[in-house]
């Protein structure tokens, strides 16, 4: 990366750690420290059956956000569970998977390259009219 993307990538994440904080949001900076067990929320379902939201899941003790590997959005984040076995989450009951971003489907830890998913903006936003 060049050193101006470097720095871009840097400012919009300066602008984001505050409102993940805000939000009460635990932030993994790097991805690799995450545990094996860490699943994408997009690729889980809840107790009830019903796709994870980012805001049905905020609750959870395992709920973190790690930087989306997304260069068009460097304060792009994704959001995890680290242990969604222990904590009641389970992958899609549907016969087909759900898609992810990449177009791969299955289980683990993923990112999506190409845009972040709207609940996390969303989250956000809601983080940071709390916090006014």
């Amino acid at each position: 990366m060049s050193e101006r993307v470097d720095r871009e990538e840097q400012q919009a994440r300066v602008t984001v750690r505050p409102q993940l904080t805000a939000a009460g949001v635990r932030l993994a900076e790097d991805g690799d420290t995450l545990p094996p067990t860490a699943e994408l929320l997009a690729e889980l379902d809840g107790p009830d059956g019903e796709p994870l939201t980012v805001e049905a899941h905020a609750a959870c003790r395992g709920h973190v956000a790690t930087w989306a590997e997304n260069p068009r959005e460097p304060s792009a984040v994704d959001y995890f569970c680290t242990d969604p076995d222990r904590f009641g989450h389970r992958p899609p009951r549907k016969t087909t998977r759900r898609r992810t971003a990449t177009g791969s489907s299955g289980r683990g830890r993923r990112r999506s390259p190409s845009k972040p998913s709207e609940p996390s903006r969303e989250y956000v936003k809601t983080g940071n009219k709390l916090s006014l």
